[in-house]
């Protein structure tokens, strides 16, 4: 588990599974090579880009707008 509270550059993560907590801002995510993988994304983080290459099964999870405490998970998908 990584758990990031702000940061000013990007996160790159290259790994087998793995689950993100982003808690604070940053700017930009880069996953490369990667099976399984949860990004849990705060409202202050909704504007962060994320790019994937070679990666499958990154779900990527947003606070629910109309409910307190709930997320919204999105599948994200990759160029091979």
């Amino acid at each position: 588990m990584i758990k990031i509270l702000d940061l000013l550059a990007s996160v790159d993560a290259n790994s087998l599974c793995f689950l993100m907590i982003m808690q604070g801002s940053v700017p930009t995510i880069s996953i490369d090579n990667t099976s399984g993988c949860q990004l849990y994304l705060s409202k202050e983080s909704l504007d962060t880009s994320i790019t994937t290459a070679k990666s499958s099964e990154i779900n990527a999870l947003i606070p629910d707008e109309n409910s307190d405490g709930d997320w919204v998970s999105t599948l994200l998908t990759s160029v091979t």
